[in-house]
C-alpha cells in the first residue's frame, strides 16, 4: 500500500466473475462483507459479537476496489470506500495496445503467452491463455486474445495471479450504499491520495 515501504506487503484474495454483459473484480472478503451486511440488515440492533464480526472481515480486505465492466457498453465502474465515505467513478473503457512479446510458460496447466503495456504510469507484464478466450482480466484489464492468469507491475508493487478457475454460477451484482458520493476519476484519487 506503500511504495515507499516495499518490505510491509498485503496479501488478499480477490475474484474475477464474468457474464455475458458484465465483468466483476472484487476481493473475496468484500463479497462475505456485503453477505454479513445483508443478514445483519434485518436485526434491529447489532451487539457486541456483530460488529466483531464485520470488523474482522474489513481488516482481511487487501483489495478495496470493486471494479464493475460493462461489457455491451464498454464502460467501467469503480468502486470504493475512502476512508469513512463510498466513492463511485464511471469512465469509458481504454482500448489497452498490448505488445505481444516472446515468453511462455504454464499456469494452472493451462499454456500462457507474455504481453507488456505501460499505464498509469506502470510497466505491466501480463501472461494470458488462448485457451480460454475470454479477453478479460483482473483490475482494469483487458484486450488480450484471452484470459490474463498472471499480471504484474515490473516494480512488483501489484501481483495478480490466478490461483483457481471454475464455471461455478454466482449473480453478478453492484454494491448500492447509501450515500455514496459519484464523482470524476481525478477526485476520486485525489480522495485516496488525502
Amino acid at each position: 500500500s506503500n511504495p515507499k515501504k516495499t518490505e510491509k506487503t498485503k496479501s488478499s484474495l480477490t475474484l474475477l466473475q464474468i457474464g455475458k454483459n458484465w465483468s466483476k473484480f472484487v476481493d473475496f472478503n468484500t463479497l462475505k462483507k456485503d453477505s454479513i451486511e445483508e443478514k445483519f440488515s434485518y436485526y434491529k440492533n447489532l451487539g457486541a459479537v456483530e460488529l466483531n464480526k464485520l470488523l474482522a472481515i474489513r481488516a482481511k480486505i487487501g483489495f478495496k476496489k470493486n471494479i464493475f465492466k460493462d461489457l455491451k457498453n464498454n464502460s467501467l465502474t469503480i468502486q470504493s470506500k475512502i476512508y469513512k465515505k463510498n466513492y463511485e467513478y464511471k469512465e469509458k473503457k481504454n482500448s489497452l495496445n498490448w505488445q505481444l512479446v516472446k515468453g511462455n510458460k504454464t499456469i494452472l496447466n493451462y499454456k500462457v503467452k507474455k504481453a507488456i503495456i505501460n499505464y498509469g504510469g506502470r510497466k505491466w507484464i501480463a501472461w494470458y491463455t488462448e485457451e480460454i478466450p475470454i479477453n478479460l482480466g483482473p483490475y482494469v484489464f483487458d484486450n488480450l486474445p484471452g484470459l490474463i492468469l498472471e499480471l504484474y507491475d515490473d516494480k512488483k508493487n501489484f501481483h495478480f495471479i490466478a490461483i483457481g478457475v471454475d464455471n461455478e454460477q454466482k449473480e453478478i451484482y453492484k454494491s448500492i450504499k447509501k450515500n455514496t458520493i459519484e464523482t470524476s476519476k481525478e477526485n476520486f484519487f485525489k480522495a485516496e491520495r488525502n
